[in-house]
């Protein structure tokens, strides 16, 4: 066994102890020699793995939009479609050429990136950790690549009980373009969403939405209006920033529901132009939709 395929088998088994509660997003980040990218569509999507890792690469040759790869003794045809999706369409064949050296996964924890991880297991470090024990570990992580056809994979790989999303309590937004809501505002889009809130400064009883300052309600809080003296907090605008022709919030999540919490996801699909941060990730207002529209 040479010391690069030690080291990676190493941090496959790493990557599998990582508790369900965690996002591997970063450990992806960083050990990026560890995985294959959906970024290019190309042999050396695999090439440069194997280069690294000492395996054996793979040749292809391009006809118009027909692939063919040879790996060993083994060859696969099939055609890219020109589209977005062909990066991950490749990766997905390489998957069924190499099937007999290596399992590949799909990373969940990438879903939201524009370029999809993908994990190559070798089969004799697969027969080590795909165990009962792991089984749910592996299931919450990771999506074989191993389907009858490409279309089967997708629809598994990217519906919504398959996206780790990792949301923490804590939501940064900066929305260019659009003034930022009145403290009236924000209790009349909760109403569209069949959510009653009020605001409220800490610990305190309700305020009425003109007692609330117009465009620095930053530390103020709204919550449930059958939840106020249930609680002493709510969601709390922990930032709130003006500049010329944009506007940031932060938002922190204290003793507000899952249902409401939800509604304000929702609410931020409203803006063409956002970028919004959970912890380590961002995302674009066109992934954001798809998540919560």
């Amino acid at each position: 066994m040479n010391h690069s395929y030690e080291l990676l088998c190493n941090f496959i088994r790493k990557y599998l102890r990582l508790s369900q509660n965690d996002d591997s997003w970063r450990l992806i980040t960083k050990n990026q020699g560890f995985f294959l990218f959906s970024d290019a569509v190309n042999e050396s999507t695999w090439n440069a793995f194997a280069e690294r890792h000492l395996l054996t690469k793979i040749s292809a040759s391009v006809q118009g939009n027909l692939v063919s790869l040879a790996y060993k003794n083994k060859e696969i045809s099939f055609s890219l479609n020109e589209n977005r999706e062909d990066g991950i369409l490749f990766i997905f064949h390489v998957a069924a050429l190499v099937f007999d050296d290596f399992k590949i996964f799909y990373c969940k924890d990438s879903w939201h990136s524009d370029d999809l991880a993908f994990l190559a297991v070798p089969n004799d470090l697969w027969s080590e950790v795909n165990t009962d024990q792991n089984a749910k570990l592996i299931a919450h992580r990771l999506v074989s690549l191993n389907f009858a056809s490409f279309e089967i994979f997708m629809d598994q790989a990217f519906n919504a009980s398959n996206r780790n999303e990792y949301l923490s309590n804590n939501l940064s937004v900066l929305v260019s373009g659009s003034a930022l809501p009145t403290p009236e505002e924000w209790v009349e889009m909760f109403a569209e969403k069949k959510i009653n809130v009020e605001w409220r400064e800490y610990a305190q009883n309700a305020s009425g939405v003109y007692s609330v300052p117009n465009q620095d309600y930053q530390d103020w809080y709204l919550q449930e209006t059958h939840r106020l003296d249930k609680t002493t907090e709510g969601l709390r605008f922990k930032e709130v920033l003006i500049f010329n022709d944009s506007f940031r919030l932060s938002f922190e999540k204290i003793e507000f529901n899952k249902k409401a919490w939800t509604c304000l996801l929702q609410i931020l699909v409203r803006y063409n132009k956002v970028l919004i941060q959970s912890g380590e990730k961002v995302f674009s207002q066109k992934t954001w939709e798809a998540m919560y529209s």
